[in-house]
């Protein structure tokens, strides 16, 4: 993984490893600029070129400024494949500019403010950010992985043709993947947990290998699939499902006629785990969830 480099990475993904957290909410607020509300910060990453650093900001100069303010501004200067932290403050506007002309903050590669900036700011050097290619990449992955996951036929506002607008229940791509962030990872069906596929279902094991190669992660279920109408795809109908209870559930089984065959694949999950070399915890069967009176 060392031979990566970090343009590998979108500068969302950059910001992520900046910050070294995975979990900060960040939308795009124009020029690759980043913002966490929740945290109140503004970042962006820029590379080196031509010996310098040019960072660019929106030339609505009042708005801008007070947005500044209110915000803390961290940039991340790509140095090699690292990053050099640096937080903005006391940032105030040299020139002004015509139009819509961007502002920049230029600095030279010893990380000083370039005279030709149309910016000042004091620099604070926080740190150099060494990167674990190896775990961000697979963050990176399954990010996109995810993100694949909120098709047309799924999300509302994406739809096109009238089988897609029928099934597509989720209002919007950001509905999509805030539920499913928060749905738990095993199985509504049989109670096996994504964790044991990802090792299970690996290039070692020839079954996976030489079949079609899903089953490492959970899929994404509609739980009422008659009639046509109640098929959907929508935070009440929708859970997570391993790759076998999907396929034997398929849409022909209501929950509740489900239930006996999912108490076989957790039986199934069982001992087929047990005689891995995998480590695990007792995998419950969800006997009590409100899943099997869905109808």
């Amino acid at each position: 993984m060392d031979s990566l480099n970090i343009d590998k990475f979108n500068y969302k993904i950059k910001a992520n490893i900046l910050f070294d957290d995975e979990s900060l909410k960040l939308s795009d607020i124009g020029l690759s600029w980043l913002h966490c509300k929740e945290k109140k910060l503004i970042v962006k990453t820029v590379n080196k070129y031509n010996d310098k650093y040019t960072i660019s900001f929106k030339n609505r100069t009042k708005d801008i400024f007070d947005f500044l303010k209110e915000n803390k501004v961290y940039i991340g200067c790509i140095f090699g494949n690292n990053f050099i932290k640096i937080e903005l403050t006391d940032i105030i506007l040299k020139q002004e500019k015509e139009g819509n002309k961007s502002l920049n903050l230029i600095l030279n590669d010893q990380f000083n403010i370039d005279s030709t900036s149309d910016i000042s700011a004091n620099l604070s050097i926080e740190e150099s950010v060494n990167i674990d290619f190896n775990s961000w990449s697979n963050f990176d992955d399954n990010k996109k992985r995810i993100e694949s996951l909120a098709t047309k036929s799924r999300i509302e506002n994406l739809a096109q043709d009238e089988e897609d607008k029928q099934t597509a229940k989720f209002k919007s791509k950001e509905e999509f993947l805030e539920w499913y962030k928060k749905q738990p990872k095993k199985c509504c069906y049989c109670g096996v947990k994504e964790e044991y596929l990802k090792k299970y279902f690996n290039q070692e094991n020839e079954q996976y290998k030489e079949a079609r190669q899903r089953g490492q992660y959970l899929e994404i279920e509609r739980i009422v699939t008659a009639p046509k109408t109640k098929n959907i795809y929508s935070k009440e109908n929708c859970a997570l499902v391993c790759y076998i209870c999907n396929n034997a559930k398929s849409d022909f089984l209501s929950p509740i006629n489900f239930k006996p065959i999912a108490k076989g694949i957790n039986e199934f999950w069982k001992k087929i785990l047990k005689k891995s070399d995998l480590k695990y915890k007792k995998i419950v069967f969800p006997e009590k969830s409100k899943i099997w009176d869905k109808k």
